[in-house]
């Protein structure tokens, strides 16, 4: 498979039409083997060898290259393969970009296991490998509040004291500042080329160093090699410390607070990419990136600028999931014929499969249900396509009055399970209720002002009735789409609401037979985001059942497995990913169950009425 026959594959994959791959890398795909090989080519000025070119250039990011196929083709690709000509001879200045071009291929293949280096070129690397010796970082030599690319509206963002301050904020830094070198030296003498080479903005918080690649109005792959490469840099220095701290440093650019503090141990490296926009190819891959062997943590941050300057107007954690189906859904806008931008229509209604758009429609208003807001009117449904309520309506709704369909839904769930009974709440009747509520006030001592179904209470996405061995389970239903939680603070501690929540649900989590209790109940899991929706939802089945509703429960949580954010180990508080996570805190764990949605899919295609809804929903998601 050539690189014409790679491209129409990414187009397919990513829904963008017009990638393109460097010229001057080769590319095939063989056995599911992607060999990528860097070659020479001349230029105005000479013979130019890849490997002794900048890093950030298309033509020198094998890491870039290597990420995006991978990620985007990993149907295809197993083993990458990487080979290299370089140079007779080197000038001063390639000698240098070479020496980190070796330095990165190291990093990268001891980064990811499944990155090779071809034969021709693995002796030289090892050899290579042996001298990574005696190595020192460079320190900064000014203050660098002026530079003479003023100019480039990237350092107008960058060097805005505002805009510092802005990031500063929301990731809890205490010390923020920007252009850290990253030139290394050997023995004394430049090894890696320095000039101009730093991260563009980095910050302490407690004990990670987080870092961050700005770009504005540009759309590189080369973004993904220059962060790795900064992530490599700070890990050899911080943590594995193979790369010494300068023997001297002045107090400028904070250089004192990572070189002049002795107490400061750095735990994890936190990288960013920074972004106003993001080359297709490069869109998702912070999910491979985050497969690292060193537990380097790669984010997404999208900020938009106030108009007419270059003032930071807001910041967005990005998931790569997120981000992929937001592309994904605007390619179904646009093939539907759906008006609207990107992923937002124009009319919320077309959101809804037009089998069911009406009978929601009717069924949230008959029941005074409010729709999740992106925009809008909470008496509309979102226009925003890549909703998890949405989502859950047209994989579900059609089957709500369908009493057999329910039941194998419901055995999708658990197969013991044969029999299901029409809902409560609902004004109508019905086998599945969607946002569903019951005596909350009362169970839960939930009394917010403007609390209904949607809104200010602890509400279930759906709720089955089912009968399993002559006992009547009660089945909350959560559902999740691309959400992810990198931004989660603790709910008990959050300035007015915390104490009232604290008094709510700490003494029934203290009774709770399922939910383990703890000393720190405050600093514990269920305070945080999405554990504190679990904990919520387990409290109110629980009081139902000591009610006398039901017999037992089952818990499910509905959850693309593509989306690695919400699913791995992005939690700080527990280190774990979100099953191991929440399992931890139950007694009975067989109560607790995630479920992809696309194993609902089979209850609906296998039912001829279905068969339209089951094309859109394969389509669709």
């Amino acid at each position: 498979m050539d690189s014409i026959q790679i491209i129409k594959l990414l187009e397919s994959e990513i829904k963008y039409k017009g990638l393109k791959l460097p010229s001057y890398i080769g590319f095939n795909i063989k056995y599911k083997v992607l060999a990528i090989s860097m070659s020479s080519h001349n230029s105005k000025g000479g013979l130019v060898f890849s490997c002794a070119a900048n890093m950030q250039s298309d033509e020198s990011s094998f890491e870039a290259w290597s990420i995006c196929l991978k990620h985007h083709l990993s149907k295809y690709i197993d083993i990458v393969v990487f080979s290299w000509n370089k140079p007779p001879q080197f000038s001063a200045s390639q000698q240098l970009h070479y020496n980190r071009f070796l330095y990165r291929a190291i990093r990268f293949r001891q980064m990811f296991n499944w990155f090779e280096i071809a034969d021709l070129n693995k002796n030289e690397l090892l050899k290579f490998e042996v001298g990574l010796t005696n190595l020192a970082i460079n320190a900064p030599l000014n203050k660098a509040s002026e530079t003479s690319d003023a100019s480039s509206k990237e350092k107008q963002i960058e060097y805005n004291q505002q805009n510092l301050d802005c990031l500063k904020d929301k990731f809890h830094l205490q010390s923020i500042n920007h252009q850290l070198p990253v030139g290394v030296q050997k023995n004394g003498e430049s090894f890696f080329t320095g000039r101009a080479s730093a991260i563009d903005i980095w910050g302490l918080e407690y004990n990670n160093l987080n870092i961050f690649e700005l770009k504005y109005n540009n759309k590189k792959a080369g973004i993904i090699s220059e962060l790795l490469f900064y992530s490599e840099v700070m890990y050899d220095l911080f943590v594995s410390k193979k790369i010494e701290k300068p023997s001297q440093f002045k107090k400028i650019r904070d250089a004192e607070y990572l070189y002049g503090n002795s107490s400061l141990e750095i735990e994890c490296i936190k990288s960013y990419l920074l972004f106003d926009k993001l080359h297709p190819m490069v869109v998702g891959t912070t999910a491979l990136l985050n497969t690292n062997s060193f537990g380097i943590k790669f984010f997404n941050i999208q900020y938009k600028l106030k108009k007419d300057n270059f003032l930071i107007d807001s910041l967005y954690y990005k998931g790569a999931f997120q981000m992929e189906e937001e592309i994904s859904q605007a390619s179904f806008r646009n093939s539907s014929g759906l008006a609207g931008h990107g992923y937002l229509l124009n009319n919320g209604d077309e959101n809804l499969h037009e089998s069911i758009r009406e009978d929601v429609k009717n069924y949230f208003s008959d029941n005074n249900i409010d729709w999740w807001i992106f925009d809008n009117s909470k008496t509309k449904p979102t226009r925003h396509m890549v909703s998890s309520q949405i989502q859950c309506l047209n994989y579900l709704f059609a089957l709500r009055k369908d009493k057999d369909s329910v039941r194998k839904l419901a055995q999708v769930f658990d197969p013991d399970i044969d029999d299901v009974f029409p809902t409560i709440a609902d004004k109508d009747s019905g086998y599945i209720a969607f946002e569903f509520v019951y005596e909350n006030a009362k169970l839960l001592n939930e009394t917010d002002t403007g609390a209904k179904r949607g809104s200010y209470c602890t509400s279930l996405d759906a709720f089955i009735i089912a009968k399993r061995n002559k006992l009547k389970v009660l089945i909350p239903i959560e559902w999740k789409y691309s959400e992810n939680y990198f931004d989660c603070k603790n709910k008990a501690l959050e300035t007015g609401k915390g104490r009232t929540r604290q008094n709510r649900y700490n003494h029934l989590i203290d009774n709770s037979k399922q939910l383990k209790s703890t000393h720190e109940l405050v600093s514990s899991v269920y305070y945080y985001e999405p554990f504190y929706e679990f904990m919520r939802q387990t409290l109110l089945v629980e009081q139902m059942i000591l009610s006398g509703i039901a017999d037992d429960f089952l818990h499910i949580v509905v959850i693309p497995f593509e989306n690695k954010d919400l699913l791995d180990k992005n939690y700080e508080f527990s280190k774990d990913g979100l099953k191991t996570t929440w399992s931890n805190c139950l007694s009975d764990k067989t109560k607790f169950r995630i479920i992809d949605p696309h194993e609902i899919i089979q209850t609906i295609e296998n039912r001829s009425a279905y068969s339209k809804l089951a094309d859109y929903l394969k389509l669709r998601y």
